[in-house]
């Protein structure tokens, strides 16, 4: 591998496909319409040597210097650009060809906007919505590229103006192309997880996006990845065991999802009908059970580490929070036999095992005090007692019910 990538073969493997791409229908457009969805019975080629040579050219570039990158590769980008547009319909040149481009992406950012790649990327999730390996690498492309896409381009002179404001205006659509690539691929874990990054990052920078996050059907989407990494319904390869590289995939998502949730439930992010409709999903049960999720994990014998617990149990309890601004959504959790009336002892629970964690007392404390707001709920409080537990000899995790006063 050392020995081609030194001698050129991105290059060479590059201009191999060339005149194949150029075979096609020069009648092909490439206008501004939506691109069809295509089903992956319809996708066909005229030669196998295209699909071959992205796939080569996507694994070497993965382990490529920067100065390959920008040597070898930077300069024929333009093929792997036409290879794309005229192999649409082909799902292994797209996902193949949009892992290229998540890989020169680092550090070639800036000569991947300027050279048109954005549409191209999001022209292939469009098509291929249910294509793992298309959403995660176009998704993996479009976090690297976005700082630079969101950034102003009034005093940018490295990027065209005219290329700038066409990849500017398809940043409305976006949050839509991502939700519906992870919508069918619901299990998948890196999908999963790029497309939440992708959807933060375009919400940072504006907060309207969240409400565009909403109508899109993204409170379903959010709400099966906080569901799925506490009942193991997540992909994991077919293998009847779960390695602990999928571990901490799914530790990684539900750290995203429940940052995600905590920053979508903010009153200042969305309005209070909005903070309704999240509980009225069903997230205030699922962000309990999560938590009693990891703090069953965080006194297990394998347990994930103290770090990874408490970046997960800090944002869900945090949305919880939010969540309990509007006093129907604690009605709603105190009622007389709702499923999530084990609300209260599941925080005093939360705060005993990551009793040394500020953080997360202080948000225990906030979510008990609007709970207090129901007399029931003041009652409960009052009674509840957190049972001892025992705990595993050598645990990182020492409940602060067995720890001397």
């Amino acid at each position: 591998e050392d020995y081609t990538t030194s001698n050129g073969s991105h290059s060479h493997a590059l201009k191999a496909t060339e005149k194949y791409v150029q075979e096609q229908d020069e009648s092909l457009s490439h206008d501004d319409k939506e691109p069809p969805i295509i089903e992956d019975s319809q996708c066909t080629t005229n030669s196998k040597i295209p699909p071959l040579v992205l796939t080569v050219l996507a694994h070497l570039t993965w382990t490529a210097s920067d100065a390959l990158k920008n040597d070898r590769v930077l300069p024929v980008l333009r093929l792997v650009h036409e290879c794309m547009q005229t192999f649409l319909s082909d799902p292994t040149v797209q996902g193949f060809g949009c892992w290229i481009m998540h890989n020169l992406s680092n550090p070639l950012l800036q000569e991947l906007v300027a050279a048109g790649s954005v549409p191209i990327i999001v022209s292939s999730m469009k098509c291929h919505p249910s294509d793992p390996l298309v959403q995660e690498h176009g998704n993996s492309a479009l976090y690297n590229l976005l700082p630079l896409i969101l950034s102003s381009g009034d005093n940018r002179t490295d990027i065209d103006r005219v290329m700038f404001q066409e990849v500017s205006r398809l940043i409305p659509s976006l949050p839509g192309v991502v939700l519906r690539g992870m919508e069918n691929n619901a299990t998948n874990l890196s999908v999963q997880q790029y497309g939440l990054l992708v959807l933060n990052r375009i919400c940072q920078k504006d907060q309207n996006t969240y409400e565009v996050f909403v109508s899109e059907g993204g409170l379903t989407i959010l709400l099966n990845n906080l569901k799925m990494t506490t009942t193991k319904t997540f992909d994991s390869k077919g293998g009847a065991v779960v390695d602990q590289a999928v571990i901490e995939k799914r530790d990684c998502l539900a750290q995203l999802a429940c940052q995600f949730a905590r920053d979508l439930s903010r009153p200042t992010n969305s309005s209070m009908d909005t903070v309704r409709l999240i509980a009225t999903h069903g997230y205030c049960e699922t962000q309990v059970a999560l938590l009693e999720f990891y703090n069953s994990e965080s006194l297990s014998e394998e347990s994930i580490s103290s770090h990874s617990a408490i970046n997960i149990v800090d944002p869900a309890i945090a949305c919880l929070r939010n969540l309990f601004c509007h006093t129907e959504n604690i009605r709603q959790v105190m009622a007389d036999g709702h499923d999530n009336h084990h609300v209260i002892p599941t925080i005093l629970h939360t705060m005993d095992c990551f009793h040394q964690d500020p953080a997360i007392q202080a948000y225990g404390l906030d979510v008990l005090g609007r709970l207090g707001q129901v007399d029931s709920a003041r009652r409960e409080i009052t009674n509840t007692s957190v049972t001892s537990v025992s705990i595993p000899s050598g645990s990182a995790f020492q409940p602060a019910s067995q720890v001397d006063a």
